[in-house]
């Protein structure tokens, strides 16, 4: 290609101005980045287990037989439940009597039924109020006269 010279020098070189002008005017797209393909990792996450139920089978257990309480003895009758309590209430109440019948005799019908509340609770006070002749041996404290002799327990 010749050399150009003069008006045509001056046509080209204003053309080539032109062009870049208008390449600078033109907005530039946003450049496309192409999406990085992660590299497999080299150890495997540690995933949960899923929560399964499982069947659990019964363990042997030896069987235990319940023995009558005929077997047992009358003994373990008198020891446990409402004829426990009883017989602790009628025993505390006799201990308790025979103390304050030696220190306080006015107060020995009362403390008979306090001794069988101590000794096994509400119905081991009831047991002992029964035994000892019931609401009447109350009564005497506060004045009032019991039919006929009552007998207060004693060893």
């Amino acid at each position: 290609m010749a050399k150009l010279t003069g008006a045509k020098r001056a046509a080209f070189v204003k053309r080539m101005a032109k062009g870049r002008k208008a390449a600078q005017k033109k907005r530039k797209p946003a450049k496309k980045t192409s999406v990085r393909v992660r590299k497999p990792a080299t150890r495997k996450r540690k995933s949960t287990p899923l929560k399964r139920t499982r069947r659990t089978t019964k363990t042997m257990r030896r069987k235990t037989s319940r023995r009558s309480s005929a077997k047992r003895g009358i003994t373990s009758v008198f020891k446990s439940g409402l004829l426990g309590k009883a017989a602790a209430g009628i025993g505390a109440a006799t201990v308790m009597s025979l103390i304050v019948s030696n220190v306080a005799p006015q107060f020995t019908p009362i403390s008979n039924v306090a001794g069988g509340y101590l000794g096994g609770g509400a119905v081991g006070a009831v047991a002992a109020l029964a035994v000892n002749g019931g609401l009447g041996n109350i009564s005497q404290i506060f004045g009032g006269q019991s039919s006929g002799n009552t007998q207060v327990m004693g060893v």
